[in-house]
Protein backbone atom coordinates (compact mmCIF):
# COMPACT_ATOMS: atom_id res chain seq x y z
CA UNK A 1 0.00 0.00 0.00
CA UNK A 2 1.25 3.49 -0.90
CA UNK A 3 0.44 6.86 0.63
CA UNK A 4 0.06 9.77 -1.78
CA UNK A 5 0.38 13.31 -0.44
CA UNK A 6 -0.82 15.99 -2.83
CA UNK A 7 -0.93 19.74 -2.32
CA UNK A 8 -3.72 21.74 -3.98
CA UNK A 9 -3.44 25.36 -5.13
CA UNK A 10 -6.40 27.70 -4.98
CA UNK A 11 -9.44 28.11 -2.82
CA UNK A 12 -10.04 25.39 -0.27
CA UNK A 13 -13.75 25.54 0.53
CA UNK A 14 -14.67 22.88 3.11
CA UNK A 15 -17.67 21.65 1.11
CA UNK A 16 -15.61 21.32 -2.07
CA UNK A 17 -12.87 19.45 -0.20
CA UNK A 18 -15.45 16.97 1.12
CA UNK A 19 -16.54 16.44 -2.48
CA UNK A 20 -12.91 15.80 -3.48
CA UNK A 21 -12.60 13.27 -0.64
CA UNK A 22 -15.76 11.48 -1.73
CA UNK A 23 -14.65 11.37 -5.36
CA UNK A 24 -11.24 10.02 -4.36
CA UNK A 25 -12.79 7.30 -2.21
CA UNK A 26 -14.73 6.09 -5.26
CA UNK A 27 -11.53 5.46 -7.24
CA UNK A 28 -10.72 1.80 -7.74
CA UNK A 29 -8.28 0.54 -5.11
CA UNK A 30 -8.40 3.53 -2.75
CA UNK A 31 -8.36 2.41 0.87
CA UNK A 32 -8.47 5.83 2.56
CA UNK A 33 -8.70 9.45 1.40
CA UNK A 34 -8.69 12.69 3.35
CA UNK A 35 -8.53 16.34 2.36
CA UNK A 36 -7.78 19.22 4.73
CA UNK A 37 -9.62 22.40 3.72
CA UNK A 38 -7.35 24.77 5.69
CA UNK A 39 -4.12 23.70 4.02
CA UNK A 40 -5.28 22.13 0.75
CA UNK A 41 -3.42 18.92 1.58
CA UNK A 42 -4.85 15.66 0.23
CA UNK A 43 -3.76 12.21 1.42
CA UNK A 44 -4.76 9.02 -0.35
CA UNK A 45 -3.80 5.45 0.52
CA UNK A 46 -3.98 2.69 -2.02
CA UNK A 47 -2.01 0.60 -4.51
CA UNK A 48 0.82 1.85 -6.72
CA UNK A 49 -0.15 3.79 -9.83
CA UNK A 50 -2.98 5.89 -8.41
CA UNK A 51 -1.30 9.28 -8.86
CA UNK A 52 -2.66 9.98 -12.38
CA UNK A 53 -6.18 9.10 -11.20
CA UNK A 54 -5.80 11.32 -8.14
CA UNK A 55 -4.59 14.21 -10.30
CA UNK A 56 -7.54 13.83 -12.70
CA UNK A 57 -10.04 13.69 -9.84
CA UNK A 58 -8.63 16.84 -8.25
CA UNK A 59 -8.68 18.67 -11.60
CA UNK A 60 -12.27 17.62 -12.31
CA UNK A 61 -13.24 19.16 -8.97
CA UNK A 62 -11.85 22.47 -10.23
CA UNK A 63 -8.55 22.55 -8.37
CA UNK A 64 -4.97 22.73 -9.54
CA UNK A 65 -2.16 20.63 -8.12
CA UNK A 66 0.80 22.48 -6.70
CA UNK A 67 3.72 22.21 -9.11
CA UNK A 68 7.14 20.87 -8.18
CA UNK A 69 8.44 24.42 -8.43
CA UNK A 70 6.26 25.54 -5.54
CA UNK A 71 7.00 22.55 -3.33
CA UNK A 72 10.77 22.31 -3.80
CA UNK A 73 13.49 24.61 -2.54
CA UNK A 74 14.79 27.14 -5.06
CA UNK A 75 17.79 26.14 -7.14
CA UNK A 76 19.71 29.39 -6.60
CA UNK A 77 21.71 28.04 -3.65
CA UNK A 78 22.94 25.11 -5.78
CA UNK A 79 23.83 27.45 -8.66
CA UNK A 80 25.96 29.60 -6.37
CA UNK A 81 27.58 26.55 -4.80
CA UNK A 82 28.64 25.28 -8.22
CA UNK A 83 29.78 28.71 -9.37
CA UNK A 84 27.19 28.97 -12.14
CA UNK A 85 26.15 32.38 -10.81
CA UNK A 86 28.50 35.01 -9.54
CA UNK A 87 28.02 37.96 -7.26
CA UNK A 88 27.35 41.22 -9.16
CA UNK A 89 30.60 42.76 -7.87
CA UNK A 90 32.64 39.90 -9.38
CA UNK A 91 30.83 39.83 -12.72
CA UNK A 92 32.64 42.93 -14.01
Amino acid sequence: MNSYHVQINGSTDARQMRRVETDLRHLSGVIHASAVADTGHVTVQGPEGLLPLIENTVRRAGYELASDHTTRAPMLARWYRHGWLTEPSRAA
